[in-house]
Parts: C-alpha cells; sequence; structure tokens
C-alpha cells in the first residue's frame, strides 16, 4: 500500500509537469496470479487471462501500440 501512494504522489507531480508527455496513462496493478503463472510456466494470458493483471498488460499494450503507430 505504501508503495502505491508513493506512486499516485509522484505521478501526480510529473503529469503537471514538462514529462508529462512520456508518462503513459496505463500501469499494471500487482496480482497474486502473475508469481502463480510464473510458477507454473504460463504467462498470465493463458494461466488467468480475465484477471486486473492480465487486463492491464492489454491495456498497456494497446497503449504502447497506439503511441507507435501515430509515428
Amino acid at each position: 500500500m505504501k508503495n502505491e501512494k508513493k506512486f499516485k504522489k509522484y505521478f501526480e507531480l510529473l503529469s503537471t509537469s514538462d514529462a508529462k508527455e512520456f508518462l503513459l496513462k496505463n500501469f499494471i496493478r500487482k496480482d497474486v496470479k502473475i508469481e502463480e503463472a510464473i510458477g507454473k510456466g504460463e504467462t498470465i494470458f493463458q494461466f488467468a487471462p480475465l484477471t486486473r493483471a492480465a487486463v492491464d498488460y492489454k491495456s498497456l499494450c494497446n497503449e504502447l501500440l497506439t503511441i507507435i503507430n501515430k509515428k
């Protein structure tokens, strides 16, 4: 919980600065299912595709692809 508060604090600071153009809107939340997937030798998409972490990874990938395709 401490890390989340720090993240939010610094994200807010950066999002109002000149650095905001370098920030991504999506991020990956902690999820125990990621560790379980690694333990099974699977990706999060194979192990638990509907978890918040899987959804977060998909959102992040879509955001990156949108940025790449604009260039």
